[in-house]
């Protein structure tokens, strides 16, 4: 996972950094992911690949996955 602490970039400028490098937001799509996930959250805040800048209202993963079928 890229170091990208929130407090440095916005969800826009963390996505182009791990772009520059080949990379993306971390996108959760099992419960193993999110447990993963969950321990770096612990002491620090990093961005997701999870936004509705398409359509407000409408949450999406960076690679196009629906949240509804994402596990929560």
């Amino acid at each position: 996972m890229l170091n990208i602490p929130l407090d440095s970039k916005n969800w826009t400028e963390a996505r182009r950094s791990c772009a520059s490098l080949d990379a993306n937001l971390a996108v959760i799509k099992k419960p193993e992911e999110q447990a993963f996930v969950k321990k770096w959250l612990v002491t620090k805040n990093y961005w997701i690949g999870l936004s509705d800048t398409v359509l407000e209202g409408d949450w999406r993963w960076v690679d196009g996955t629906n949240y509804t079928s994402s596990v929560k």
